[in-house]
């Protein structure tokens, strides 16, 4: 991957692209590889974009017409950090919160969504069947895949 480059998702589970204090949202195939547009190219009219290659490589990057905004890129991960802990724990909806926003800077705290969305986008997640907790070793032959990973996502 190219320097600075990650991925997150969007609010409908689709890959977000951050670049340099920028979010992307993919665009289209070009001959190149792929083409992702400035995320707020309504907003503020920005015809910025990045054209990455198959191995996630920056070939080419236009100019944005706003300024970067780590904050904003920050929030956005945790967000995405506090649906898939609801999904994978049964902590309640208020610790799950408490933790996540607890260890974000204050520029990126003061982009995230109020405490009650939050609270909301993670009751909403919650909602979604868990499977039974195991009462014997002999249980846990069949453990989904989301159930599998470490904090660490690995």
């Amino acid at each position: 991957m190219g320097s600075g480059l990650r991925f997150t998702k969007t609010t409908h589970g689709a890959r977000k692209l951050i670049y340099q204090g920028y979010m992307f949202t993919r665009h289209k195939e070009v001959a190149e590889g792929e083409r992702w547009r400035c995320d707020q190219r309504n907003q503020f009219k920005c015809s910025g974009a990045v054209v990455l290659d198959e191995n996630d490589r920056v070939v080419r990057a236009e100019d944005h017409n706003h300024a970067a905004d780590w904050g904003r890129c920050k929030a956005r991960e945790c967000v995405v950090q506090l649906k898939e802990t609801a999904a994978t724990s049964r902590a309640s909806t208020s610790a799950i919160v408490q933790s996540g926003i607890a260890r974000v800077s204050s520029e990126t705290a003061v982009k995230l969504p109020k405490a009650a969305s939050l609270r909301k986008a993670v009751r909403r997640v919650k909602r979604q069947p868990l499977p039974p907790e195991p009462k014997s070793f002999a249980d846990l032959r069949e453990i989904p895949d989301a159930l599998k990973r470490s904090l660490k996502g690995k």
